[in-house]
């Protein structure tokens, strides 16, 4: 990606990996680390690309780069899922849970994750829909994601 916006704290392409670390194209150079066995697979659209088992693979980042990331923020991916995920009733109190989820994004508890007046938000990716999440697992209604 050229011309960078001084904005952007984390790009992730995905499509290359080295001794488990994910390399960060944004200027802030936040790299990422792969576990639990996510691997480079090829791809006819961008020549290689990460494939996560959907029960332990993750690539993790120091989230303490994040703090400065407040009120609005864009979240885009190419995902190309191949199992379902738990669908929950959307709820207004309560909480829903997260077995099931096949997150792309984990919904960190923001007040613990990033310090008190924080919120985390989450994304779940299946066959069968995408669904949002926030910090207190109650879904994003429709619109909001």
């Amino acid at each position: 990606m050229n011309n960078l916006n001084d904005n952007l704290v984390l790009y992730l392409t995905l499509d290359n990996i080295q001794d488990n670390i994910i390399f960060d194209s944004s200027n802030l150079k936040q790299n990422g680390t792969a576990s639990g066995g996510a691997n480079l697979v090829p791809d006819d659209r961008f020549g290689a690309c990460l494939k996560f088992d959907g029960i332990d693979d993750r690539v993790t980042v120091d989230t303490s780069r994040f703090t400065s990331v407040t009120n609005t923020f864009t979240v885009a991916a190419w995902v190309m899922p191949t199992t379902v995920h738990q669908v929950d009733i959307q709820a207004t109190t309560g909480k829903t849970g997260t077995s099931g989820q096949k997150f792309m994004v984990y919904p960190d508890q923001g007040d613990s994750t990033y310090s008190s007046g924080h919120a985390g938000a989450g994304v779940s990716v299946g066959t069968n829909g995408i669904r949002g999440m926030r910090e207190n697992k109650i879904p994003i209604k429709q619109g909001q994601l």
